[in-house]
């Protein structure tokens, strides 16, 4: 928001009374808006001393008044000196009334870089072995123009990443509020796996020969490269013959719990033989037990029926 005082005169110094002056909105003023049509949108309000609007002021010869001015510039404003003309013109009907244009001079300085970098291509799954174009596109938010450095960047093995701009070069210029798309060149290698997941990192950094800017005003943005293999038969060759590292820790331990399970089940074979043999010589032993018996011990006791003797055995026969 800019405030001024204008003061409007009237230079005529005889020869008519009073008349009416209207103040036109510099907004809707034909001079101004084909100059940049980005004054149309800027906001103007012309008030008293008092903080009323003044629409037009009565002005005879030599007579003179002040008015406030306040403008409200957009957010978008290239740096630079801005002439916008406030126009006095006679209210009266006629087609050529008398006006003048008073020249208000806005002088406004470039502020700080503001880059964005937005991703353009949608993103898609790469097959192995391949190289891909991926387009992106820096915007210069900025009021100022720039000299913008492009830079990626790939920390995974065998990756490889380029950048390409409008002219070749990672080199662009861009005007204040412009923007220019470029290309991310991207080579995988043939060891990239299914489903592997690679982040790129991209910079957009202020270029300038005559001072450096803080790392605060480099834009950044990262872009996932996603390996995709549709086919079972090549994702299979493709883990066989570049394993990664989870790939190899799984069939290591597949080849322990092979192993620990052939283990096991000779173990149960070994203990079910065991186990078989320890019940044959019992058996054996039962055997040789009932064979080894004592030869001393007395036969069983049988009850054996004594026949009745006659019952005058034992009697003694007294003869008389």
């Amino acid at each position: 928001m800019v405030d001024l005082r204008a003061r409007i005169t009237n230079s005529m110094t005889s020869g008519e009374s009073a008349s009416w002056w209207r103040i036109q909105n510099p907004a809707s003023l034909e001079e101004n808006t084909d100059r940049d049509p980005a004054y149309g949108q800027w906001q103007f309000m012309v008030l008293d001393e008092d903080g009323d609007a003044v629409p037009r002021v009565s002005l005879g010869p030599g007579d003179f008044t002040e008015v406030f001015v306040t403008v409200t510039l957009t957010s978008q404003v290239v740096a630079g000196n801005h002439t916008v003309y406030l126009r006095i013109i006679e209210d009266i009907d006629d087609d050529n009334p008398r006006y003048f244009d008073l020249p208000m001079v806005f002088e406004v300085e470039a502020g700080n870089p503001d880059l964005q970098i937005v991703q353009v291509s949608p993103n898609y799954e790469l097959l192995p072995g391949e190289a891909y174009s991926i387009q992106l596109k820096v915007k210069n938010n900025g009021n100022g123009p720039l000299t913008v450095l492009l830079d990626a960047e790939v920390e995974e093995s065998g990756w490889s990443v380029d950048i390409e701009g409008p002219s070749g070069s990672p080199l662009i210029e861009l005007e204040a509020f412009e923007e220019a798309t470029f290309n991310l060149e991207v080579s995988v290698p043939d060891s990239a796996n299914n489903g592997a997941q690679v982040p790129v990192q991209i910079t957009a950094t202020p270029f300038d020969t005559e001072q450096s800017w803080p790392e605060q005003y480099t834009a950044e943005a990262t872009v996932t490269m996603t390996v995709g293999i549709s086919s079972l038969l090549d994702i299979l060759i493709n883990e066989i013959t570049h394993p990664r590292l989870s790939t190899m820790v799984i069939s290591l331990v597949g080849i322990l719990l092979l192993f620990a399970g052939i283990q096991s089940r000779m173990n149960r074979r070994r203990w079910t033989a065991h186990l078989a043999y320890l019940e044959s010589l019992g058996g054996d032993e039962d055997e040789e037990r009932d064979d080894d018996e004592d030869p001393d011990l007395p036969a069983p006791v049988t009850s054996v029926e004594e026949d009745e003797s006659d019952d005058y055995e034992d009697d003694e026969i007294e003869l008389v």
